[in-house]
């Protein structure tokens, strides 16, 4: 019986530190957030999903003797290790509902906000469909595969009990990067439909100049929507590829992370 006990006590105190990493990442990330799964449930699955990764921690564990301030401290660092991977996943999600969101701007659809659970606020209709549709492709094209082995490769990179993932300056320019790749990805995915609208808007101008009978203003915005949506319909197919081929990237960033933090 003390010997149940005493294997118990361990595979608790191995799924406590496990867990932070698995549980953050899923908190990050827009499409598990608060507003798409309860908490109780997104917890229950993040549990689910850590027991995989337990025999692992345990016999990381079994070499390794900690006292209360360690084991705090391994609790925090597995948390800021979980924000930076959800960070890192959760990029390519806000960079889509970017593109979404300035195409609208540029039609003058930004003012039609709605609630959208995936981000947890108010988004454009545009840019809440196409973070929408990542989300779907996720799960249809076995992205999320991809993302549980990043999460559960990690554990073996990055042992749970594997004490100071030091930052250095490398992994700030890192970091900074990657919002420079945010903003690369929101111009590469709407410069099309952004050039087209300007197109548009250069045409109305030069009819409101030589017609000025005619109201350009009510026109501008219904002809600029059906040439973006258009244009978006042609090649949605070629963006799709883009993310899904972002996402069988996701074990990549490991190796990146690999070489900065430890």
């Amino acid at each position: 019986m003390t010997e149940l006990l005493l294997d118990i006590q361990r595979w608790l105190m191995a799924l406590t530190l496990a867990l932070p990493r698995m549980l953050t990442v899923f908190t990050v990330l827009p499409f598990l957030a608060e507003p798409v799964l309860p908490g109780l449930i997104r917890t229950g699955i993040a549990i689910s999903l850590t027991v995989v990764v337990l025999p692992l921690v345990d016999t990381q564990l079994a070499s390794v003797t900690l006292g209360t301030t360690a084991f705090i401290f391994l609790i925090a660092k597995e948390t800021v290790l979980g924000l930076l991977i959800g960070y890192l996943i959760g990029l390519g999600f806000w960079a889509v509902g970017s593109v979404g969101a300035f195409i609208d701007t540029q039609r003058g659809a930004l003012s039609a906000h709605m609630f959208n659970p995936l981000v947890g606020e108010q988004t454009s209709p545009l840019g809440g469909f196409m973070t929408q549709a990542m989300a779907t492709l996720l799960f249809a094209s076995g992205g999320f595969l991809s993302l549980l082995q990043l999460l559960y490769l990690s554990y073996v990179s990055w042992p749970v009990p594997s004490f100071y993932p030091a930052f250095n300056w490398e992994a700030v320019g890192f970091l900074l990067q990657q919002m420079d790749l945010l903003m690369y990805v929101m111009l590469l995915l709407a410069g099309p439909a952004i050039i087209i609208m300007l197109l548009a808007e250069i045409g109305m101008a030069l009819i409101g100049r030589f017609v000025p009978q005619i109201n350009v203003f009510l026109l501008a915005m219904p002809v600029k929507s059906a040439l973006a949506l258009l244009l978006l319909v042609l090649y949605m197919t070629a963006m799709l590829h883009f993310v899904r081929d972002g996402f069988w990237q996701y074990p990549g960033l490991l190796n990146v992370l690999d070489g900065l933090l430890r």
